[in-house]
């Protein structure tokens, strides 16, 4: 049975529309409530579009006249693939806010990073003009650039919402959808300015579609915008690189399924038309992308541009095996923690007991996962697609961090809609197969009341540890 005729009614479009609307009113507060600068190499971010807006070019790190230099606090983003610089870049351009980060920021000279004699890791990274609490509306540009990532934020919402629509009936569908925009990382991460909302989005979108195929392998045209989304994603952000070993055994799951079904057996263009449908969808996130990486071998000599990345960061690199104590002792932690909420430069903590809260719904989740996935082939079949993505995407997240101490829950975000159906997967199993089954609306309504007092507390939070300084 496809999974798109589950029975069960439709989400009304009113509770949808609020879904998106909460997205867009909390990202949209985090965009004006967090200083400018005071995000994740929010100013190394803002030098690339600066750069792309000004020179319609692309920078060259080995090149003598056209290098992206960065902040001492905030290396450079000259490694990054362009998608996002460039879209961002054109918003600019044409709004006439070039530049937009006219002067660098200055270094805080209390903060312990700097590099200049400060200690402390309580203060923000960059000095601020008029008071910590500087709003991100006094300055025109950097709210537009802040309000181009609540977009993409509330897009990714949607597209979880697409997503979750083939595991989920009913009003479960929308479960997902709201534990994604209410999530205080996600909604702190679409206020500031990054790329990773763009590279979210279309890695989403491609997740999406390796479900359509799931249930239509016939159809050529999902090959072809696999494809396209798949070029798009890997010229918004390299970690989208860790969905190809997923696609790749996609290719082989769905030639030996059809292969193998009886009502087929007489059709033996199929392994070829599998096959030949695949090279299509390689062909053209090839075409889309494919001069990128050429860039890369040309300029830098090699395809990702990963030697390069390592001598423009070299003060980032902290070269580790997977047996150091990073890996059983730092990393765990802060990645958790920075999954839920970690505002500022990793430093701007939630109450403890937020952090008790997720985790006491993974651990119910977990404890109902089993009975869910038992419930359908169909659903057996995408439930280990959608594992596998998971895990294609925490494993390069490990060998990433190999090379740079970055544990950074944020770096998730890519499969955070399988993520989300995981956890609604689990709950869902639990409460519908008890004899309470009663309490089901009850329980879900306090679910969703927890995520918005979380969010609410996260905004408190983030005013009142700036306000203090």
């Amino acid at each position: 049975m496809s999974a798109r005729r589950l029975p069960g009614a439709r989400c009304p479009a009113l509770a949808v529309f609020a879904v998106l609307t909460y997205a867009a009113v909390f990202g949209t507060a985090f965009a004006l409530l967090v200083p400018p600068f005071e995000a994740p190499d929010e100013p190394a971010h803002l030098a690339s579009i600066d750069f792309v807006a000004a020179r319609a070019a692309l920078p060259n790190q080995y090149g003598p006249q056209r290098p992206l230099t960065g902040h001492e606090l905030s290396p450079t983003e000259g490694h990054q693939p362009p998608l996002y610089y460039a879209a961002a870049a054109l918003l600019l351009r044409l709004t006439s806010q070039v530049p937009c980060m006219a002067t660098p920021p200055t270094p805080n000279p209390l903060h312990a990073w700097n590099g200049r004699g400060g200690s402390r890791t309580d203060v923000t990274m960059f000095q601020q003009v008029d008071g910590a609490l500087r709003r991100s509306v006094d300055s025109p540009c950097l709210l537009l650039l802040r309000e181009f990532s609540v977009l993409l934020g509330v897009l990714n919402v949607a597209a979880v919402l697409a997503l979750s629509r083939h595991f989920f009936a009913g009003h479960w569908r929308l479960l997902p959808a709201v534990s994604v925009a209410t999530l205080p990382q996600f909604l702190f991460m679409s206020g500031v300015v990054n790329n990773d909302g763009l590279a979210n989005l279309l890695i989403t979108l491609c997740l999406l579609f390796v479900l359509r195929l799931l249930d239509h392998p016939e159809r050529f045209v999902l090959y072809l915008r696999l494809g396209l989304l798949l070029g798009l994603a890997l010229l918004a952000k390299k970690t989208s690189l860790f969905v190809l070993p997923g696609l790749a055994l996609l290719a082989g799951y769905l030639a030996y399924r059809w292969r193998g079904d009886r009502r087929d057996r007489r059709d033996r263009g199929w392994l070829g038309r599998i096959a030949a449908f695949s090279a299509v969808t390689l062909g053209v996130a090839v075409l889309v992308c494919g001069w990128w990486f050429a860039r890369n071998v040309v300029l830098y000599g090699d395809l990702l541009g990963s030697q390069m990345e390592k001598s423009t960061l070299a003060a980032l690199v902290s070269e580790k095996s997977l047996r150091s104590e990073y890996f059983t002792g730092q990393f765990p932690g802060e990645f958790s923690q920075s999954l839920v909420g970690t505002f500022g430069w990793m430093q701007v903590e939630l109450p403890k007991p937020v952090y008790w809260y997720y985790a006491l719904l993974a651990t119910l989740s977990a404890a109902g996962l089993r009975l869910w996935v038992r419930s359908s082939r169909v659903l057996a079949v995408k439930a280990s697609f959608a594992a596998l993505f998971v895990v294609s995407c925490f494993a390069g997240i490990v060998v990433y961090n190999l090379t740079y101490s970055q544990p950074q829950g944020r770096f998730l975000f890519p499969v955070l809609g399988l993520i989300a159906v995981f956890l609604t997967a689990g709950l869902r199993a639990l409460l519908v197969s008890r004899p309470l089954a009663r309490l089901v609306p009850a329980a879900v309504a306090g679910l969703v009341a927890g995520f918005v007092l979380v969010d609410g507390l996260s905004l408190v939070t983030l005013v009142r540890w700036y306000n203090r300084l």
